[in-house]
């Protein structure tokens, strides 16, 4: 994301293909990214990008959440489903996503539906398996009922540890795995930024001082800390069940049993 937005201004398209190259000759398969970063031009990028080696990555995006006057919208319908895969395969550059998120639950249109949508993509062989991303775990349930989930996207680092509140539970118990958004904490543990640094309008991050605390410097509060580690989770913060074991999943397999329907629970 941070690549075409989010982060301040965007990067320098030729040094990003080349930044995006150099992380698959050392071993990364696994990009995530969105229609809404961008909007569009994250997709864009990547796909450009991974063309020529397409057949070595594993990719995610996301749909559900539309650009509306500069600000993003939930929009789950069916047809707005349809529309934005088509969309996001051909700024990608391929024929089928290997995974797709819903960016952001919509309450206008039940879980159920979405699921049911997407099975129709599976089925169609444009996707090869789907998630959820910041979604309630009953909203997960219920998804995964309809149609299996393959992993969840929340955010988790040591500075959010919100997922340890019945989330790994639940994907232990149901076989989901975890794709942890921000795990150096927005860069906060990145080690590159100073405690005088601040951002511009264009960064996410911004957020104006208060007149009552200009020319003073606001110190972060310390992150809550537990000594309680998730059962059954790797100890690397922010790297339980991570998208490595998605990226694992034979997705070629996927697309040639397209032919028969999404597997559904009863």
């Amino acid at each position: 994301m941070g690549m075409t937005c989010g982060y301040g201004p965007a990067r320098d398209r030729d040094a990003m293909i080349s930044l995006i190259h150099r992380a698959v000759d050392l071993g990364v398969n696994f990009f995530d990214t969105a229609e809404c970063y961008g909007p569009f031009a994250n997709e864009e990028l990547l796909g450009e990008a991974l063309q020529p080696i397409r057949h070595n990555v594993f990719v995610a995006t996301k749909f559900g959440l539309k650009s509306i006057g500069g600000r993003p919208v939930p929009d789950s319908r069916p047809e707005s489903i349809r529309q934005s895969v088509e969309d996001s395969l051909r700024r990608l550059r391929t024929d089928h996503v290997d995974l797709l998120f819903q960016h952001r639950v919509d309450p206008r249109v039940p879980i159920e539906e979405v699921a049911e949508t997407v099975g129709q993509l599976v089925q169609e062989g444009k996707v090869c398996h789907w998630g959820l991303s910041e979604a309630s775990l009953n909203t997960i349930r219920r998804a995964h009922h309809i149609l299996p989930l393959t992993a969840v996207e929340n955010e988790y680092s040591p500075l959010w540890r919100d997922a340890e509140r019945g989330l790994l539970a639940l994907l232990d118990e149901l076989g989901i795995g975890l794709v942890a958004s921000s795990p150096i904490g927005k860069g906060l543990l990145s080690g590159q930024l100073s405690a005088d640094m601040l951002f511009g309008k264009d960064d996410f991050r911004y957020a104006p001082l208060p007149a009552q605390t200009s020319g003073r410097q606001l110190r972060p509060r310390a992150p809550h800390r537990s000594n309680r580690r998730p059962q059954g989770h790797h100890p690397r913060p922010g790297v339980p069940r991570v998208a490595a074991d998605a990226a694992a999943v034979d997705c070629a397999h996927t697309r040639r049993a397209r032919h028969q329907p999404p597997a559904r629970k009863h």
